[in-house]
């Protein structure tokens, strides 16, 4: 990302742990139970470049 012109960071927070695994997809770390929040920020994202 050092060398993209306009690199964005997205911050999200929150979901729900239902598995063992810490960075599992069902996991905060695969954003489950943000799932609709993490789209809808990516999906913004993308709307301002175009």
């Amino acid at each position: 990302m050092t060398r993209s012109p306009d690199a964005r960071v997205i911050t999200v927070r929150g979901g729900f742990e239902r598995s063992a695994k810490a960075c599992g997809s069902l996991s905060p770390h695969g954003y489950y139970g943000i799932e609709s929040k993490v789209v809808g920020a990516i999906a913004s994202t993308a709307a301002d470049r175009l």
